[in-house]
């Protein structure tokens, strides 16, 4: 017997009485969820069709054609047969509901609370041992201030009388002067040597000030490690084992090591020149700054116009691509204009692998882009002669790019373009050395907005971008594969806006001058 009348055999052996006619079956008691329908209809596909037959694999009530089509492999049965034993069976399971898995449930969501009560609890306890330890150590401070003080008790008796005798000789003098014999004048001269005396021996402007206290430096690290830590570990795996989630093949450990503001306006491009120094360039400024890890200016540049974005060459010249639709080279003492962009407007520049530069101009700063937008990407020498152009795909038509705003170039000398295509939108295009598009990245799946504002590369082929649209830095490898977020809104990043290396120290400039600084291992 084939399939289709084995179907036809389960239909023929439903009674008339015991097939469920159109809209006619209501569950016992009348008892509903919300929103669920309070019967059975005809089958929502075919609406000529009874809805005979219960799907078992799909929980499921379907009619013969359903059953012939979509539904062919799986398993069914009558469904007044499967609703009648549903009825006895459903009572069963909810006993077990009740007596079994809700004093479960109930049971773990009370030790989880208590377990969270105890962690509080204990911190409290660590927190009062600590407030009462610093408390201690400022009764000791505070105490010998004042054992001091009754030590310098006798001082200031000394300079009470000694400025009552001052006072007491002047006023003598003042009202007797024209009055005194010459056996007067020379004694109140004698006195005058022996107050003078006294006051020498008496004058200390800074005895006030020799008693110092001197202020510890208050660590942070140091006062979490007297304080404790909670341990997530076992908790990590566990979970990870429960919901099985594999771990990443790749790890990262990831240690902020500086951080500071530079003025409120977007770092928008910056350059390590070791692992504690980097030069930054703020939006709207004409100078460039040599800052520390710890936002320590070390000398500013004069650039002679607004930037957009920089590089440094072997020499330690500045190169930049300037708003006044120039590239030139600056160094402390001299500022060159190497050649005009005009009339196309530098967006950013880099260094090429033989020497030449790398600029991407657009005819406008619009994120959009028309039928006659030019947004190019060009291999320039150092006079402005250009060897090669990056505009369109393989096919001459499509364009690359709708807004080239940051880019560098690999070890493997791939062109990683940051491409804006809306004000809160962008990919990555990454370009082989022939100007051939290897791949595009738009995020993580595409589940959110992604806006790469920084790219750059680390010593191992990461390809590292600062994404303003969701607070975070993804490391993606040398085919674009997303390996992780590898700092986000959790470690206080917001709207990252630019982003270099120097070896494994991450320099991360903000939208509103904050600029972070991490130490970024990589563990095999």
């Amino acid at each position: 017997m084939d399939r289709a009348t084995s179907r036809m055999s389960v239909r023929t052996t439903v009674s008339t009485s015991s097939r469920l006619s159109r809209g006619t079956y209501i569950p016992s008691r009348g008892t509903t969820f919300r929103g669920e329908p309070t019967h059975l209809k005809n089958c929502y596909i075919h609406h000529d069709e009874d809805l005979i037959l219960m799907c078992k694999s799909c929980i499921k009530p379907i009619c013969l054609v359903c059953s012939n089509n979509d539904h062919q492999h799986h398993e069914v049965e009558a469904l007044p047969k499967y609703i009648r034993h549903q009825r006895s069976v459903l009572q069963a399971k909810c006993r077990v509901i009740r007596d079994s898995q809700l004093p479960k449930i109930r049971e773990a969501i009370s030790s989880i609370n208590e377990a969270t009560a105890r962690r509080m609890q204990v911190i409290k306890e660590q927190e009062h041992k600590l407030i009462m330890a610093v408390t201690q150590v400022a009764q000791k401070l505070l105490s010998k201030c004042r054992h001091l003080a009754k030590l310098q008790k006798t001082k200031i008796s000394e300079l009470k009388t000694h400025a009552a005798d001052l006072k007491s000789f002047t006023e003598v003098v003042e009202n007797n002067t024209g009055d005194f014999t010459d056996a007067e004048l020379v004694t109140m001269v004698q006195k005058y040597n022996a107050l003078l005396g006294k006051t020498k021996l008496l004058d200390c402007p800074d005895e006030a000030n020799l008693l110092k206290f001197q202020k510890g430096e208050v660590r942070t690290e140091q006062l979490e490690s007297m304080f404790g830590h909670i341990d997530t570990s076992d908790y990590d795996k566990k979970m990870l084992m429960k919901y099985r989630v594999e771990e990443p093949e790749n790890k990262f450990h990831v240690k902020e090591i500086g951080i500071f503001t530079n003025g409120s306006e977007a770092i928008t491009a910056m350059v390590p020149i070791s692992v504690n120094n980097a030069w930054l360039y703020s939006d709207n400024s004409r100078q460039n700054k040599e800052v520390t890890v710890n936002g320590e200016v070390k000398q500013m540049m004069e650039l002679g116009a607004y930037s957009r974005d920089f590089f440094i060459d072997d020499d330690g010249t500045h190169v930049h691509a300037c708003t006044d639709k120039t590239v030139r080279t600056v160094s402390p003492d001299n500022i060159n204009i190497l050649f005009s962009t005009k009339p196309l407007i530098p967006l950013c520049v880099c260094k090429s692998s033989n020497g030449e530069i790398l600029l991407s101009l657009v005819d406008n700063l619009s994120n959009s882009r028309s039928r006659s937008s030019t947004r190019v990407v060009q291999r320039m020498t150092r006079t402005g002669q250009v060897t090669a152009t990056y505009q369109y795909q393989e096919d001459g038509r499509t364009p690359l790019f709708t807004k080239p705003y940051r880019m560098t170039l690999s070890s493997q000398k791939d062109l990683i373009v940051a491409d804006h295509t809306s004000s809160h939108t962008g990919r990555l295009c990454v370009l082989n050395e022939d100007g051939r598009l290897r791949f595009i990245y738009e995020g993580k799946s595409g589940k959110k907005d992604f806006k790469p504002n920084g790219v750059c590369c680390d010593t191992e082929s990461h390809i590292l971008v600062a994404d303003s649209a969701s607070h975070a830095i993804h490391i993606l490898d040398q085919d674009g594969k997303l390996l992780r977020h590898l700092i986000t809104k959790k470690e206080g990043l917001v709207y990252p806006f630019s982003i270099a290396i120097f070896r494994d120290v991450l320099w991360i400039g903000g939208y509103y001058g904050l600029v972070k600084i991490f130490k970024v291992k990589h563990i095999k």
